[in-house]
């Protein structure tokens, strides 16, 4: 076996989205938690189809994968997935992403107190109809929303944004102690229609219990996430990813996430498990009431 599968991408017996326990993570990848995101000097630990560890520098060439899982080398990622540098002539744009888990409201509260911060897109986790939220505050005129699976939703200001696409999938269920269901993220790319600069935004809810990663562990979920991200992000887009993921910072599922982007915002209230990642630079950031969510303003 000389194939190499990159073990964050979460990936096991040569299938994508394979359920894989935590015994299947593999032990160099549990003792580099704390690494940096793939980047200049840092190491990328692989595993091949025989779980054989090798230590593959981030420049090294990664031979290609003939299983259907496939691989990403760190150089490919940071291809894809990198801080735009803005251009000398074009004004940086300033955007407001927002994250909100509308089930920890505190009573009598209700979303108008986001959307009243006028951010450009939102990610609400815990959203049955994001339409009756849109309709109850008289906010249609103002956003979209798109619905997700697992009760994730998202909105974007239709004023200056418009959709390229979205999509969604599954990367994670809950622990069998504390089960709901299912866990998904869901994205959409939108393009600033005055600039054409185009935003990747990525919603989840994470796996019960919390800091358990779910049924597959911490590094396989973020593994799932980062996967999703990579095989969805155009050449130019300007990710970021929100959401509650019912983990903490110092949990295997954070630490995993921040090897590929860095968390550049977490919320403090509510247990701290509201988070945002980006690569690119964050200007400002707003952690409003407990329970109503958490703010960031990136430049690209």
């Amino acid at each position: 076996c000389s194939s190499l599968t990159l073990v964050a991408m979460g990936c096991a017996n040569g299938k994508h989205g394979a359920v894989v326990g935590p015994h299947h993570v593999a032990p160099a990848m549990q003792s580099q938690q704390g690494m940096a995101a793939p980047a200049t000097g840092s190491k990328v630990f692989l595993e091949d189809a025989c779980g054989e560890k090798a230590d593959a520098g981030v420049d090294a060439a990664v031979p290609a994968n003939n299983g259907d899982c496939g691989t990403i080398g760190a150089d490919q990622w940071r291809q894809r997935v990198t801080r735009h540098a803005i251009a000398g002539d074009a004004p940086p744009l300033h955007i407001r992403v927002l994250t909100c888990n509308l089930g920890t409201l505190p009573a009598g509260e209700s979303s108008i107190s986001t959307l009243m911060t006028m951010p450009d897109m939102v990610g609400f986790q815990e959203c049955s109809d994001v339409s009756k939220v849109l309709i109850d505050q008289g906010l249609t005129a103002k956003y979209a929303g798109i619905r997700g699976p697992h009760s994730l939703a998202m909105v974007y200001a239709t004023s200056d944004w418009e959709s390229l696409g979205s999509g969604a999938e599954d990367v994670a269920v809950d622990e069998v102690e504390q089960f709901k269901e299912a866990r998904g993220v869901q994205w959409e790319r939108l393009r600033h229609k005055k600039s054409g600069k185009v935003v990747f935004f990525m919603n989840h809810h994470g796996p019960l219990r919390v800091n358990s990663g779910g049924r597959s562990g911490g590094p396989v979920t973020a593994g799932s996430i980062v996967r999703m991200i990579f095989r969805n992000v155009q050449l130019g887009d300007a990710v970021v990813l929100v959401g509650d993921f019912n983990a903490q910072p110092g949990s295997q599922t954070l630490r995993e996430l921040e090897r590929f982007m860095p968390r550049v915002v977490s919320s403090v209230g509510y247990a701290g498990l509201d988070h945002i990642f980006s690569p690119q630079q964050v200007v400002a950031s707003e952690r409003l009431a407990v329970g109503t969510g958490l703010v960031a303003r990136l430049v690209m």
